[in-house]
């Protein structure tokens, strides 16, 4: 009887434990997070009812830890019950103090206010005042301008120059260019990604969530060949990362800022001429269609969203947006050749101890135009209208009647 009874008691026991387990598995965020919670602890539990990808969060992260450090330098723990109005126009005030950007005190803010918007939601808040703070007005600078062909020929010849110089981002900017993809998706790209017998890219983000997506991107000869010779000079393998910054190592996140810079200082780019890498992918959906690429097309370039299981029959269906975008890349590509080409030799036609800049946008100093014959002209004209206004805007060449 006595082993009988201990045996129920013991059955009891586990059934509570496992009772006990499967309430804590089943706790919900109401009873786990109250005001009192640190923000972090609020972001990692919120975390739980999100389909955010790893970069989603780490970017809230760091913008939390951000505020978190600006509490703890003012002896002000950062839990969620401790922000108000004051507290967060100061950090505010603090992050303009510092030089900090007018978009990324926006994204701040956007960030801590997502977070306290879905306390609100739940009823452990009852205010949120990150959404009633506005970043400084009138300081933000837009420098993602689009670029003309003219401009992007004079970013290829820099790009050679550059090379010579030991910064070897052809490969990387040249696809920056022809796919227009973020930051984020080239410094995930793999080898094993490039498709030469299909002359394509595939992209595929690799995340299990409703926003899973796949792109491809047809790749046009000379871009093809620069890859290749890229991959074989650095030996690189099937899972290693396709594209490199300016030091010669894996691109990482951020590096893209640190290349369009250097561009910008070769070409003596400043202020409302800098560009920035979402300038790039802004420029070939403008460009695209200027040369009437239907919108389904340039959409299609630019993001499209599929299950990767279905990839062969996606790429079927989209044969002829491949077809058109991979003809209206390869004479982009065609026309940037032979706009370095032009400007290469008038670079070489140039005395070497005369003193000229880099690139001058408009009559360029101490190089003598390239004679024409109007009947060349013309058939420059008939092949390429925009290359050869561009180079005769230029000074580059001259007619000869």
């Amino acid at each position: 009887m006595m082993v009988v009874m201990k045996t129920i008691e013991a059955a009891s026991e586990t059934s509570e434990m496992k009772s006990n387990v499967q309430l804590e598995v089943f706790k919900s965020v109401e009873e786990i997070i109250t005001d009192s919670a640190l923000v972090s602890d609020a972001l990692d539990e919120m975390k739980k009812y999100k389909t955010w990808s790893t970069n989603t969060f780490q970017s809230y992260g760091n913008d939390v830890q951000h505020y978190s450090s600006f509490c703890y330098n003012f002896q002000i723990e950062p839990i969620l019950s401790n922000a108000n109005l004051a507290v967060v126009s100061k950090w505010v005030k603090t992050q303009k103090e510092e030089g900090t950007a007018v978009a990324t005190i926006e994204r701040r803010l956007a960030s801590l206010s997502s977070i306290y918007r879905f306390y609100k939601e739940l009823g452990i808040l009852t205010s949120n005042p990150f959404k009633l703070i506005d970043a400084p007005v009138g300081e933000k600078k837009h420098h993602s301008r689009d670029l003309e062909l003219r401009e992007l020929i004079e970013v290829h010849h820099c790009l050679k120059i550059m090379e010579e110089d030991g910064f070897d981002i052809e490969p990387t900017v040249r696809l920056m260019v022809t796919t227009g993809l973020r930051n984020g998706a080239l410094t995930k790209l793999k080898v094993k990604d490039v498709k030469f017998e299909q002359q394509l890219l595939i992209y595929n983000v690799g995340i299990e969530n409703y926003k899973h997506k796949v792109q491809v991107f047809p790749l046009p000869p000379v871009l093809l060949t620069l890859l290749k010779k890229h991959i074989h000079k650095n030996e690189l393998q099937p899972d290693d990362t396709l594209l490199f910054g300016l030091k010669g190592e894996p691109l990482a996140a951020k590096q893209l800022n640190r290349i369009t810079d250097k561009i910008c200082s070769y070409l003596g780019w400043k202020d409302e001429l800098r560009i920035t890498p979402h300038g790039f992918r802004a420029s070939i959906a403008t460009l695209l269609h200027e040369r009437d690429v239907p919108r389904d097309a340039i959409k299609f370039l630019l993001g499209h969203s599929t299950n990767r299981d279905n990839l062969d029959p996606y790429i079927r269906r989209n044969k002829k947006h491949l077809n058109r975008l991979r003809h209206e890349l390869t004479l982009f590509e065609q026309e940037i050749e032979e706009g370095v080409k032009a400007l290469k030799k008038e670079e070489g036609s140039t005395e070497k101890n005369e003193e000229t800049s880099l690139y001058v946008s408009s009559s360029p100093s101490g190089i003598e135009p390239k004679k024409m014959s109007q009947q060349e002209f013309a058939s420059l004209l008939k092949v390429n209208q925009e290359l050869a206004l561009s180079l005769l805007e230029s000074n580059l060449i001259s007619i000869q009647s």
